[in-house]
């Protein structure tokens, strides 16, 4: 893994390898770009030993917004611990908590009459 200072021409030539590799940014420390060997790019944040999420393509994220939302993480971590992107998401949407009546999720919470 390199650690290096990521630049937008740096990025937009970064070849693929047999295997995938990460470059470091210098920067912004927790911020790096991984590099598939399909070639696609992709910016990951990492907060603490073994915890990263990934950003986004680095086809649709420029170098300075992955920055910009990495430091807004790192700040989150450091702040209250647990980033909200860490945080896993609802299983259920909010519509399921609270069936409608007449719907199929309203009618099988009914009692069956015998």
């Amino acid at each position: 893994m390199s650690v290096i200072t990521l630049t937008k021409r740096l990025v937009a030539t970064a070849q693929s390898k047999d295997r995938a590799y990460e470059l470091r940014d210098t920067q912004m420390r927790g911020l790096l770009l991984r590099v598939q060997p399909s070639g696609h790019k992709a910016w990951v944040v990492t907060w603490e030993h073994g915890k990263r999420r990934t950003l986004g393509s680095a086809g649709h994220l420029t170098l300075e917004e992955a920055r910009g939302i990495s430091r807004k993480i790192i700040a989150e971590y450091i702040q209250i611990g647990l980033p909200s992107i860490a945080k896993p998401a609802a299983r259920r949407s909010p519509a399921l908590n609270h069936p409608q009546p007449g719907s199929f999720c309203g009618l099988t919470s009914l009692p069956i009459g015998r």
